[in-house]
């Protein structure tokens, strides 16, 4: 994972669009920074961006 898109997730949630409601765009806002820069789809453990957000949700789950 990247920087870049740890940046451009946080430019989202700045954004007046998102800054209203930030955990519920949350999701789709990851899926679109980290999975987008990947191979694959997103709910496809197979691919490269399954992958990515496979460690996304764990890292998730161990913050909850």
């Amino acid at each position: 994972m990247s920087v870049r898109a740890t940046d451009e997730v946080c430019v989202y949630l700045k954004h007046p669009l998102f800054s209203e409601q930030p955990h519920k765009d949350l999701p789709e806002i990851l899926k679109s920074s980290f999975c987008g820069r990947f191979a694959g789809r997103w709910d496809d453990v197979t691919t490269d961006a399954g992958a990515v957000w496979a460690l996304i949700g764990r890292a998730a789950t161990k913050q909850t």
